[in-house]
């Protein structure tokens, strides 16, 4: 554990999605700059589970109904990415983006082709994933990163989802980019849908942060904003004022509020009978993750099922 007397060798930051009907959450731990690690959160036990590790750049996007899933969405720019290597025996199987062919298309017979679809080779190239060019969006099983499907993005431009249920996923790529990379043999129950229908739909993206979760007045975190901006500062303020350098996301569910800063969790289950000037001192660790370094991790069988 770093010296807490000395300046710690590089900040930890914090992000977490909740379950929307569990009592489960999924957190991001970054640090140092470039290294990743999902933790599983049992919010009924306050037990936390390391996952697996990555390096690059990642982004939390949803978090299925029932914690099981997780979207998120991935680049790795840097010439020792493992998209970058052509031998691919040896990566390990913390690698995220190992690609496997994907199963033949099978139309019914006496189906009409579209006819935008029509032409030499069209439905050949539809039905191809795109090849990962250093950035993709991924379904995997929290706490880990081996990614069961993967969608390679258009850059920053496209990328990411959003659960609309346990069995109904919108993924913000284009229509044409659609067809994943497949890890896993995709489950018959699981629809994905593109940008444009979610917009047909008239669907609009609410990630599990921002979903009203065990009675939660409100959220706030550094990406994804739930709270009043005036609030939000006067938190930011009272938390630096009590020594709190960096204040990651603050949620709070009834009488009770859990807060993240400086790579630590912490609950205080008094917050409205307790003065803002008080609120570190009076509230319990309940975590500590700055310590935790880079390894590799091998997922269970499990969690490379859908």
């Amino acid at each position: 554990m770093p010296d807490p007397a000395g300046p710690p060798p590089y900040r930890t930051r914090l992000q977490v999605l909740f379950a929307a009907n569990a009592r489960r959450a999924v957190i991001l731990r970054r640090g140092p700059r470039t290294h990743y690690c999902l933790i599983d959160w049992d919010l009924t036990t306050d037990t936390f589970t390391p996952g697996q590790w990555m390096k690059g750049l990642v982004r939390l996007s949803d978090l299925s109904p029932s914690g099981d899933k997780l979207i998120y969405w991935a680049a790795q720019h840097h010439e020792s990415a493992p998209w970058r290597r052509r031998a691919m025996p040896g990566l390990g199987t913390f690698d995220p983006i190992t690609q496997r062919p994907l199963a033949p298309l099978k139309l019914r017979k006496r189906r009409k082709v579209p006819r935008y679809l029509g032409g030499p080779g069209a439905v050949e190239a539809r039905r191809r994933a795109r090849e990962v060019t250093g950035t993709w969006t991924a379904i995997s099983s929290p706490p880990y990163f081996s990614a069961l499907a993967i969608w390679p993005a258009h850059g920053h431009w496209t990328g990411g989802g959003v659960f609309r249920s346990e069995h109904d996923v919108y993924l913000y790529e284009r229509e044409d980019a659609m067809t994943p990379i497949v890890n896993a043999p995709l489950s018959g129950t699981i629809s994905f849908r593109s940008a444009a229908q979610a917009a047909a739909h008239g669907f609009q993206y609410a990630p599990s942060a921002a979903r009203p979760t065990f009675g939660m007045l409100g959220h706030w975190d550094d990406r994804n904003e739930a709270c009043d901006v005036v609030e939000k500062e006067r938190l930011r303020a009272a938390f630096a004022e009590q020594g709190l350098v960096r204040l990651d996301w603050v949620h709070i569910a009834g009488s009770r509020m859990i807060f993240a800063g400086d790579g630590c969790i912490y609950r205080l289950d008094d917050w409205r009978g307790t003065k803002g000037s008080h609120y570190l001192s009076a509230a319990r660790m309940i975590v500590d993750f700055r310590d935790m370094t880079f390894q590799l991790v091998t997922p269970p069988p499990a969690s490379l099922k859908w």
